[in-house]
């Protein structure tokens, strides 16, 4: 059990060093929807100033509310990846969309 403790904090501490505030709640709306509104509502009291620690205290604590939290911690690395290519000037939207037209090319 304290073992579980320490993977996730070590994951979380992972998501904040990779993530700024502003991206984090990002990628949280895009995997969940818009369920945290308590978050949003503090990111937009403190424009301009995402990398607040107490931020991602309080979507550590939203994530647990809306019982997310493990399913985060876990796959969040997937979940980037997904939103990723979702958008369509990140380059591994760029990519996907390439390989799909090789595919395509291959196939005729």
């Amino acid at each position: 059990m304290i073992k579980k403790f320490e993977s996730f904090d070590a994951q979380w501490i992972e998501i904040m060093e990779t993530f700024d505030v502003y991206q984090l709640y990002e990628l949280l709306i895009f995997k969940y929807g818009e369920i945290f509104t308590e978050t949003k509502k503090l990111i937009d009291e403190y424009e301009g100033d995402y990398n607040s620690d107490h931020l991602y205290d309080d979507i550590e604590y939203e994530l647990k509310k809306h019982k997310k939290w493990e399913d985060f911690l876990n796959n969040h690395r997937q979940y980037s990846i997904e939103k990723d290519e979702k958008d369509p000037f990140h380059w591994r939207n760029k990519k996907k969309e390439m390989d799909k037209l090789t595919s395509d090319w291959d196939n005729l």
